[in-house]
């Protein structure tokens, strides 16, 4: 499996203790994580509003249990933080500046120090900085993509914007995992018609059948650990 797609199956730096870790504990965060949204936030603000709150307590409460929430995040990132170290997690991102044809390396170890950019997906140490960078479980890693297969010669496969429009529509929190994953498959298609449209034919590629087969490991592994 090439540097791309590992990175393409992880996720972002500053959302994975939303994935990794301990089940029980990773969903307390989602759930902390959802408390501090911006729509909750602001029906907090109009509920004390409707009370006719002074100003001054106008926002009192409105940011729920933030120092639960921190110890927590804190708690998540040191394990992942720990597992990059010990390599049972994959860390890659891009060397800074970027250039258009660069590809993700994995982060040298005298980046990945304590004093990490969690919230900018970003490391820097001795003069040197990487960005764009995200965290994969070996699990995810399909391993039928370790296998050399001869392709025939035409379009290129649709597979790398199917697993972005997946992550993009994930990290929006527009993926439900209440349901089976071919419910996402329509948001998915349209994803990708939209960001890379096809004149000649706008559904290739893009049938149930493909998408399922570059998105369903990846929707079971994340459910597994919501």
């Amino acid at each position: 499996m090439d540097a791309w797609e590992i990175w393409n199956k992880g996720v972002q730096l500053s959302k994975a203790h939303l994935y990794i870790g301990p089940p029980e504990k990773v969903a307390a965060c989602r759930k902390y994580t959802q408390q501090s949204s911006g729509g909750v936030i602001l029906d907090r603000i109009a509920k004390n509003a409707d009370k006719d709150a002074s100003f001054e307590d106008l926002f009192k409460g409105v940011l729920g249990p933030t120092g639960p929430r921190k110890k927590l995040e804190e708690e998540l990132r040191s394990n992942i933080f720990e597992r990059v170290r010990v390599k049972s997690l994959l860390a890659y991102g891009f060397a800074i500046p970027r250039r258009p044809e660069d590809s993700p390396i994995p982060i040298p170890s005298d980046l990945w120090n304590p004093y990490l950019q969690w919230a900018k997906d970003q490391a820097r140490a001795n003069g040197f900085q990487m960005d764009g960078i995200r965290i994969t479980d070996p699990d995810w890693l399909d391993e039928a993509d370790n296998q050399n297969t001869i392709k025939p010669a035409g379009r290129p496969s649709r597979k790398p914007q199917i697993i972005e429009a997946f992550e993009t529509l994930d990290r929006e929190g527009k993926i439900d995992y209440s349901n089976p994953a071919k419910h996402c498959y329509p948001a998915i298609r349209n994803w990708v018609k939209l960001h890379y449209p096809e004149a000649e034919n706008p559904d290739r590629g893009l049938g149930d059948k493909a998408i399922q087969s570059h998105v369903n490991r990846l929707f079971n592994a994340r459910k597994e650990r919501d």
